[in-house]
């Protein structure tokens, strides 16, 4: 009678891809492929520092400050006047800037504070100096001919200067670089978990025994030339002890 050699049902392989994963698994896998994340994350590290280098260009804003004693609806007619191509032709001239009201316009916005009397008038530019010199200037244009303009006999007066520096709404490339370094590292550990399901070989005791279903008797450790140079040390060392020396 022949023995039956058909594996029993509980041998069939089972599919590769269910794997038991758990955190050490997870981190033994990150370990066997920390390279790639390595890897990974300086690219993108310089991917970041470049592109952050060539869009760093700051701008700055600043604000002057008006008191206007007139109406709520006449301060909101001086709103609009205050970015109108009468006042802007005048600051140009003023400051001699190369460009047109309408250009000027976009960097200049105006607002109220509540419900009170106070206009702030925020210049942006990508000059400092720039954009103080603009902001006070057309604050000085529009005390002078607000009024004319309007037709209002309203009276405006300039607060004091502030003396804080404008300060940086753009620019600051900080965020863009941690980002960066951020996300090539978790880019990386996603590539590396990428491939390791896509990886069908059985790397541990417990992808044998979860896909023979027979417990591993035994392994063969890994043989490398720091093993073999540690054991010729070893036999050489026990057989000098084992050598007589003549009295």
């Amino acid at each position: 009678m022949k023995p039956n050699l058909q594996a029993p049902n509980h041998y069939v392989m089972e599919p590769a891809t269910e794997k038991e994963i758990d955190l050490r698994n997870i981190f033994l896998i990150l370990m066997r492929r920390w390279w790639v994340i390595v890897i990974f994350t300086i690219l993108t590290t310089v991917a970041g520092y470049y592109f952050a280098e060539r869009n760093s260009a700051p701008v700055y804003q600043y604000t002057a400050r008006l008191m206007v004693n007139g109406s709520q609806d006449q301060i909101q007619t001086f709103l609009v006047v205050l970015t109108d191509p009468p006042i802007l032709e005048e600051v140009i001239k003023e400051l001699g800037l190369n460009q047109s009201p309408d250009s000027l316009a976009n960097q200049i916005s105006a607002s109220v504070v509540g419900s009170s009397q106070r206009v702030n008038i925020n210049v942006i530019d990508v000059d400092q100096e720039r954009a103080v010199a603009i902001a006070n200037t057309t604050a000085a244009v529009f005390q002078k001919k607000g009024p004319t303009e309007t037709n209002y006999d309203v009276q405006i007066s300039i607060l004091q200067q502030s003396t804080v520096l404008p300060k940086q709404i753009s620019g600051d490339t900080s965020n863009l670089k941690i980002a960066a370094i951020i996300g090539g590292i978790i880019g990386g550990i996603g590539i590396v978990l990428l491939l390791n399901s896509l990886d069908n070989s059985l790397l541990t005791v417990q992808d044998v025994n979860k896909a023979l279903g027979v417990p591993v008797l035994g392994s063969v450790s890994k043989i490398n030339k720091k093993n073999t140079q540690r054991k010729k040390s070893k036999k050489k060392m026990v057989s000098i002890r084992g050598e007589t020396i003549d009295s």
